[in-house]
């Protein structure tokens, strides 16, 4: 595969044969690696920015007509796709989700802040009757998420054991976010 130039494996990858972008990724590798280098992600690493330049060349390799080469229209796209995810994280409506705290850390500082027993006895009974409260107003399914993930699975973990998309498990957790907000207000 390495004597076929970038547009023959676009050719082939349009055609069909996915196989061929392991081969130009391989090519532009180094390209996505050197622009991840240049920027920052608020809340993510490098490896992030990354998987946003591989996405960028697979749109690149889709969306490439020929009217340039192929290397310079890569490049453009793998900044590009970059620069949205980096731009993304720093927006305003980001804000809660790049300052947010785990719930199980709130609730291990919520709880240190009792020191004599007859406080440490009332505030277990409020976290009781809190939790009875909080799982009175979830869904069975998304008990079971916030079980599942206080107990520190991932979103993935839980998806896989509860048969359900990743994308499903950080739905549950949103609406378990917003119904614990409306509890707690």
């Amino acid at each position: 595969m390495k004597e076929f130039t970038d547009e023959q494996l676009i050719e082939m990858h349009k055609k069909g044969d996915h196989t061929v972008f392991e081969v130009i990724y391989a090519r532009y590798k180094n390209m996505i690696r050197s622009l991840a280098r240049g920027l920052f992600l608020v809340g993510g690493d490098n490896e992030d920015l990354m998987q946003e330049g591989v996405l960028g060349l697979l749109n690149a390799v889709n969306t490439f007509n020929g009217a340039t080469s192929f290397s310079t229209y890569a490049y453009t796209c793998i900044k590009n796709s970059m620069l949205t995810a980096v731009n993304s994280a720093q927006s305003k409506r980001n804000t809660p989700l790049n300052t947010s705290v785990p719930i199980a850390t709130q609730t291990d500082e919520f709880l240190n802040l009792y020191l004599d027993p007859e406080d440490e006895i009332i505030g277990k009974e409020s976290e009781r009757e809190l939790m009875q409260k909080i799982t009175q107003g979830l869904s069975l399914f998304e008990s079971t998420v916030l079980k599942l993930f206080l107990e520190g699975l991932s979103y993935v973990e839980i998806g896989e054991k509860l048969n359900k998309t990743a994308k499903s498990i950080d739905n549950a957790l949103q609406r378990i976010k917003r119904k614990i907000s409306n509890i707690l207000a």
